[in-house]
């Protein structure tokens, strides 16, 4: 954490709840910072009524083990950050109280990913549906700091907001297209009356390299 909070965007009011404080190294040895709760709110469950109210509910009420999904983010050294999702899933039974029928209990997930120091294999935890999936932030929050994270990430999707991801987002970018499939299955606009498929694609287009 002291690398992040040496940018000096994370201690204000609001963005000292930006992070959890917990943080994990992939097997390329990239850092990643686990957001807090309320940052979660475009990952899960519909589209938030009301952004900020929805987030604090999260954040304050619901809490990290309330919500199925763990929100990580990796600065770049570009001012920006890449994402990723990670689901949380219902592994601790909690005592939430008492009433006419006796003691109640629900099912919770955890606080983080795993225990200090331990490895925890997650390849089968992370999401990859088009509409929930981490994405790219061209203005990371906690390090250039939340109104410009808004005008570049959140503002900017207010005009159009559909994301449109290329289907392995992890790709090289020179390999990355956006076919006239992907963008329909995001639900954005094509030219073409009827969608065809990645072959129909090259068909059309040469340019476009042949998958391995």
């Amino acid at each position: 954490m002291h690398q992040i909070r040496s940018y000096k965007q994370i201690d204000g009011l609001i963005s000292r709840f930006a992070l959890t404080g917990d943080v994990y190294f992939d097997e390329e040895v990239e850092t990643w910072y686990q957001m807090g709760a309320g940052g979660s709110i475009y990952h899960w469950g519909g589209h938030p009524t009301w952004a900020p109210l929805d987030a604090f509910h999260t954040q304050f009420f619901r809490g990290q083990e309330g919500i199925p999904v763990f929100k990580l983010v990796c600065p770049d050294g570009t001012d920006g950050s890449k994402e990723t999702i990670i689901t949380n899933p219902k592994v601790r039974k909690v005592f939430v109280g008492g009433s006419t029928f006796g003691l109640e209990y629900e099912m919770q997930g955890a606080t983080r990913i795993g225990e200090k120091n331990k490895a925890v294999l997650v390849i089968d935890r992370v999401d990859t549906n088009m509409e929930t999936q981490g994405s790219y932030n061209f203005a990371e929050t906690s390090v250039v700091g939340l109104k410009t994270h808004e005008k570049y990430d959140v503002d900017i999707h207010k005009k159009d907001p559909v994301y449109i991801d290329p289907p392995d987002r992890f790709e090289p970018l020179k390999d990355r297209f956006f076919f006239e499939y992907v963008i329909a299955r995001a639900g954005g606009e094509t030219k073409k009356a009827k969608v065809g498929t990645y072959e129909d694609d090259i068909r059309e287009d040469p340019v476009i390299p042949k998958r391995k």
